[in-house]
């Protein structure tokens, strides 16, 4: 004899059978996934069809509804997705599965999950990597310098009088640069001087990103100034940046936000918009930034990091005093499992298609130097 199955477990099959969107989110992970591999071979492609067309449609609908709040709306995002996903694993937990069967259906919520995260992931920003770069974008690579430690003492000293001459419009030599000397309306300034920037190299852009600032440390402390979250469409910083990283990385976020997934372009864009900039401390916080980027790569060469040290303590006081309080304001917010958060990075950008991974931000020497010396 056929046993009969309980009503209740009936009815709950047949109600999960209409909601179990499981499969519908798989389906569209694999295929994003597969998108995302094609279009690497066609990057104008890319460029046409997504980052010129479909994203700034994307782009318009997010500025004028979460753009337009006056809060971070990551706050209420990700606990909308992490609640969405908890759901889905409540709804697998049939009644009448075995603990086998329970494991097989955890494993299976677990996997639908991330597909639908990696759908909404590529179909919001995360196909803009496939763009041609900016090295292709502005014809750089035949103009590549030889970036030896030479040329980078060079270009440092090179810098040094226009970093001085800058400051002095801002304080005087023995004075700290602080929160008081940023203009109220930083925001808007900064992506004023961005979208004019990429406007001028070539880039078909449109949009108000904003971004948001988060509670002291709970950007630093994991080991980034900011982020770009494409779920809402806004960028982010730790507000426990000191004020002269403040206009550089508002404006590295902000790159992002206009389509750029490399760090290294995100952060070359930032250099180039701060430059340009009319107000003093934005083009002293991105001349600056470089700056620090180009004593890193000095260092590097490890024969030479005792000469570093040498210049570094002859350099004109108002650069050595920003230069150490940055550093001591970092100091206060140490990183939490360094290690983890750079091979997990790492790993993410290389999945990107970022070859150079984490090293990537290091990147904007050599695009700048390329750049500068071939408009000279």
């Amino acid at each position: 004899m056929n046993k009969k199955k309980d009503p209740m477990i009936v009815r709950y099959d047949t109600q999960m059978k209409q909601k179990d969107k499981r499969p519908l989110w798989i389906f569209l992970g694999i295929l994003a996934i597969i998108i995302k591999v094609v279009t690497e071979m066609n990057p104008y492609a890319v460029e046409g069809i997504y980052s010129n067309t479909i994203f700034k449609g994307i782009r318009f609908i997010l500025d004028n509804t979460i753009g337009r709040l006056g809060f971070a709306f990551i706050f209420i995002a990700v606990p909308f997705m992490l609640f969405k996903i908890f759901m889905v694993y409540m709804k697998s937990l049939r009644p009448d599965r075995s603990c086998l069967g329970r494991v097989f259906n955890f494993l299976y919520s677990t996997f639908a999950s991330v597909m639908w995260i990696i759908f909404w992931f590529t179909f919001l920003w995360g196909l803009n990597y496939n763009r041609p770069s900016v090295k292709d974008s502005l014809d750089l690579n035949h103009n590549n310098v030889e970036v030896s430690s030479d040329y980078l003492k060079q270009e440092l000293i090179f810098r040094d009088s226009i970093l001085e001459n800058i400051r002095a419009k801002i304080v005087r030599a023995q004075e700290s640069i602080t929160e008081k000397n940023l203009p109220d309306n930083l925001e808007d300034l900064v992506r004023k001087d961005l979208m004019n920037a990429m406007r001028e190299l070539g880039y078909d852009i449109s949009g108000n990103v904003r971004i948001r600032q988060l509670p002291k440390g709970s950007l630093l402390r994991i080991g980034t100034a900011g982020f770009y979250f494409p779920f809402t469409g806004e960028g982010h910083i730790d507000k426990a940046l000191h004020p002269l990283q403040k206009p550089f990385t508002m404006v590295h976020e902000l790159a992002h936000g206009y389509g750029i997934g490399d760090e290294g372009e995100c952060n070359f864009l930032a250099y180039v918009a701060c430059r340009n900039s009319s107000d003093p401390i934005i083009r002293y916080s991105g001349l600056l930034s470089f700056w620090r980027y180009l004593a890193i790569d000095y260092k590097k060469n490890r024969s030479r990091i005792e000469d570093y040290s040498n210049y570094r303590k002859n350099l004109p006081q108002g650069i050595l005093t920003d230069l150490n309080e940055i550093n001591e304001n970092l100091a206060k917010y140490p990183d939490i499992f360094p290690t983890l958060r750079d091979n997990t990075y790492d790993a993410y950008l290389k999945a990107q298609g970022v070859d150079e991974g984490m090293d990537s931000y290091g990147t904007v020497v050599a695009l700048v130097l390329a750049w500068e010396n071939k408009n000279r």
